[in-house]
């Protein structure tokens, strides 16, 4: 039993993060789907089901239905694409090179990851943006105050 309610209060930390985190954010979204609109674009805090019934319009259901179409279609391509790799790779190729093969197929999916790092070099530098506009006007621009920030900010 106390192995249990000392599980439970490691648990409650987690719990308080994924909260925080995650249903707060939900709850006040559905809020906001419950408050009026403005003409301008903004919200009214007066909760009403008109935002729903025009959710419900043939446009809003038309769009809805495509999407679902073309998610579909994607999650279809996708897997008459990747299966016959993954089949070959996992069944077909000897274990010798399943690592170096399995290393290429998830190389593509790193681009991202990359372009973000070089962007926040970019900007972070010596040279960079942020140390230019702390400059300004014709002055040099002060040494970084926090260098291993960078290396954070940056995801280094």
């Amino acid at each position: 039993m106390r192995k249990r309610r000392q599980a439970v209060l490691l648990l409650l930390p987690c719990l308080a993060v994924l909260a925080g985190l995650f249903l707060l954010p939900q709850a006040l979204m559905l809020a906001a789907s419950l408050w009026q609109r403005s003409p301008y674009g903004g919200l009214v805090r007066e909760w009403t089901l008109a935002n729903y019934a025009r959710a419900v319009e043939p446009l809003y259901v038309w769009i809805l239905l495509r999407s679902f179409w073309l998610a579909f279609l994607t999650t279809l391509l996708c897997l008459v694409a990747g299966w016959p790799v993954a089949y070959w790779l996992g069944l077909r190729v000897s274990p010798r090179f399943k690592n170096a093969l399995l290393v290429l197929v998830l190389l593509p999916f790193w681009t991202s990851f990359l372009v973000r790092l070089y962007a926040w070099i970019f900007l972070l530098r010596q040279e960079g943006l942020v140390n230019r506009g702390r400059g300004g006007g014709g002055r040099p621009p002060p040494p970084p105050r926090d260098p291993p920030l960078a290396g954070v900010v940056g995801g280094g």
